[in-house]
């Protein structure tokens, strides 16, 4: 009976000391659902959970093709992490610099990845701000890659900002 109690003590013990990377999907679909819409769901959209925002703690990215868009398809990102959440969101066939290109209606999901790069290689783009050398990117395949890096705040409860570049 001892020994049965003690392992019991043992496996409660080792899942609440684990539970700060363990994957929980309930938090992310919460948001997107208030974010998205109910069309969004865990068979249209890319789901990532891994740390892109430098602190050491995994986040949830999610990437989603809206096509319920009044002013034009578009494809939004969701990032949830500890701190809070960030949105985006790339509209098809405009005229500015960050619009996502397509030749067919309704257009297919672009890629979408993580992309992890060098330290040396993101302080030439420090001009802009100190960037998360982490890259979350988005290719319609037609046009230039659009690559948006996490902000790195100043303070350590600071909001979540990204910088987004074409390269």
């Amino acid at each position: 009976m001892k020994k049965i109690i003690i392992l019991l003590f043992v496996s409660f013990f080792t899942l609440t000391a684990c539970t700060e990377d363990v994957r929980d999907d309930t938090k992310f679909w919460g948001v997107a659902r208030v974010e998205w819409g109910q069309y969004a769901t865990p068979e249209n959209t890319k789901l990532f959970f891994e740390d892109v925002t430098c602190d050491g703690k995994k986040d949830y990215l999610g990437g989603y093709l809206d096509l319920d868009n009044p002013e034009a398809p578009s494809y939004k990102i969701l990032l949830v992490t500890k701190q809070g959440t960030y949105k985006n969101e790339f509209i098809y066939n405009q005229p500015d610099s960050y619009s996502l290109q397509s030749k067919e209606m309704p257009p297919r999901p672009p890629d979408f990845l993580v992309e992890h790069w060098e330290h040396d290689d993101v302080k030439q783009l420090e001009r802009y701000n100190k960037l998360c050398p982490t890259a979350i990117t988005v290719f319609d395949g037609i046009t230039t890659p659009l690559r948006s890096f996490i902000d790195l705040p100043e303070k350590k409860k600071a909001e979540i900002t990204m910088t987004t570049l074409r390269f």
